[in-house]
Parts: structure tokens; sequence; C-alpha cells
């Protein structure tokens, strides 16, 4: 049993060392393969990391970009209309006055022109037929522009042209100084835009002190100035847009007034030469009547002196 014992052990031991070998050619083959793998895991890691670092790269500049895009619309439309939303409700509120003016000042530049107040050769072509004694020409020649000022007036003038000069002047006054009163109350409201609009930015400026002050007081120390620093935005920027508006409309009503005292001034003078021409006609008129009246009773008057010496020679 013992013999048996011993031989079996001896055996366990033989197997042993026979399998250390094919185990150590084992790790013998695993070693090269580990050392063939390990270049190619090396390798793996750096393409790794080398697209990792360009994709950070591209990242990057993807920002800096992005970054530029914005900085470029700060400084540009996108800082405006963020100013003038800074502006709340009194911002709004000039905004439109300043829609508003710019449709009244459009309005004048079309309407406040030589074409719409007194057309040019209109006052020459209406004298001209009014002196030929055409009365019909010379009212349709001025009902064409019944539109106009002038047109207006010398169909006065037509109508009236039986009246006497002081009159027939004082109808054609009356009626241009109406006329031009009317296009200046269609100037009237840019100066009333001109007047509030400033008014509203001082408004806006009183109430960002107050919201400065008031922000202050709840803060109980002026250390930090950004608690301020909004209210004062608002002050400052609704102050600037008031006198945005303010001084653009205050130069167009000044214009605008001064155009039409000059179509006054042109009106006047065209519009006195057809009354002056057609007085000097009338009175023409009534001085060859005259003269045509005065002439039969001067040969009346001779023939009876005539009559008269004949019949005292006779005696």
């Amino acid at each position: 049993m013992l013999h048996r014992l011993t031989a079996l052990l001896f055996f366990c031991v033989l197997a042993g060392f026979g399998t250390q070998p094919g185990h150590a050619g084992e790790a013998t083959a695993t070693l090269p393969a580990a050392t063939e793998a390990a270049p190619e895991a090396s390798d793996e890691t750096a393409d790794t990391a080398a697209a990792e670092t360009e994709q950070a790269d591209d990242t990057s500049a993807a920002e800096t970009d992005t970054g530029d895009a914005p900085a470029e619309e700060a400084t540009g439309l996108g800082a405006l209309m963020k100013l003038i939303a800074s502006g709340e409700e009194v911002g709004l509120v000039i905004i439109a006055l300043s829609v508003f003016a710019a449709a009244c000042t459009l309005e004048r530049l079309i309407n406040l022109r030589r074409e719409r107040l007194c057309p040019s050769g209109l006052p020459d072509e209406v004298q001209k037929h009014l002196l030929a004694g055409d009365i019909e020409r010379a009212t349709a020649a001025a009902a064409r522009h019944d539109e106009t000022i002038a047109g207006k007036v010398l169909g006065s003038i037509v109508t009236h042209r039986s009246f006497a000069f002081e009159a027939l002047s004082t109808i054609a006054g009356d009626l241009t100084a109406r006329e031009l009163r009317l296009q200046m109350n269609r100037a009237y409201p840019i100066l009333v835009v001109a007047t509030i609009a400033p008014l509203l930015g001082l408004l806006g400026t009183v109430i960002g002190m107050i919201g400065s002050f008031k922000a202050v007081a709840m803060a109980g120390s002026m250390g930090d100035p950004s608690i301020m620093a909004g209210d004062i935005s608002f002050a400052l920027v609704t102050t600037a847009m008031g006198l945005v508006v303010a001084v653009p409309c205050l130069a167009a009503y000044h214009f605008f007034r001064s155009r039409t005292q000059f179509f006054s001034a042109m009106l006047d003078e065209e519009i006195g030469d057809v009354i002056n021409m057609w007085n000097l006609h009338l009175m023409q008129q009534n001085s060859n009547v005259a003269a045509q009246t005065a002439a039969p009773a001067a040969d009346a008057t001779n023939n009876e002196a005539t009559s008269e010496a004949k019949e005292s020679g006779d005696a």
C-alpha cells in the first residue's frame, strides 16, 4: 500500500514537471504577443489623443467665431436696439412721437412745393385771357388748378372782376392768407413734437434719479455703484432720445415755416400783378368809353356854336 502511494506521488511529480515546459512556452509565446500588442495599444492611444486635440481645436475655433459674432453685433444694431429698449415706456412714447413727426415731415415735403401752391405760368395764363376779354378760358384755366392756392385766388378774381380795385384786392388777400394759415397749421404738429420730446426725456431723467436714490436707500449704503447703474442708464437714455427727436423736428419746422413765407411773398407778387393789370385795363376801358361819350357831345357843342355864329352873321 505504501509502495503504491509512493509510486502515485512519484508519477504526480513527474506529471507536474512535464507540464512546466509547456507553460513556459505558453508564457514565452504570450510575451511576444503582449510585446506586439503594446505598440498597437500605444498607437491607438496616440490616434485617439490626436483626434481629441483636433476636436478641441475645432471647438475652440467655433467658440471664438461665435464669440466674435455677438461682439460685432453688440457694437452695431443690436447694441442700439438694446440701448433704445432700456428707455422702457418713456422711450416708446418718444419713438411713437418721432414716427408721427416723420409722417408730418414727409407730407410737408410732398405738398409744400410750387406745383401744389402756385403752378408756374398759371397767373400769366389767367391774366392773358382776362385782358383779352375771354372770361371762359380764364375761368377754365383757374379751375384746372383749383386744388392750389393760386387757382382758388385767381378763380375768385375772375368771378369778382367787376368789383372795385380795393374790394378785389381785399378778397384776394384774405383768401391767400387763409390758405397759407392752413399750410402752416399742417407743419405745426412737428413743432409740438419738438416741444414735447425733450420734456419726456426730462421726465425719464427724473424717474431714473428717483429710482437710483430709492435703490441706495434700500441698500443702505453707496459702496456698490452698480445698484444705481440701471436707473441712471434709464435717465440718460430717455434724455438723449428726447433730444435726438427734438433737434431735427425743430429744424424741420423752421424750414417749412421759412418755405411757407417764401411762397406767401411769391403769391402776393404774382396775384398782385394780375389785379393791378386788370385794374389798369378797366381804367383804360373807362377812359376810352368816356372819350367816346365826350366826342359826340363836343361835336354837338361845336355844331351849336357854328349855327349861332351863322345866324348872327345873317342878322
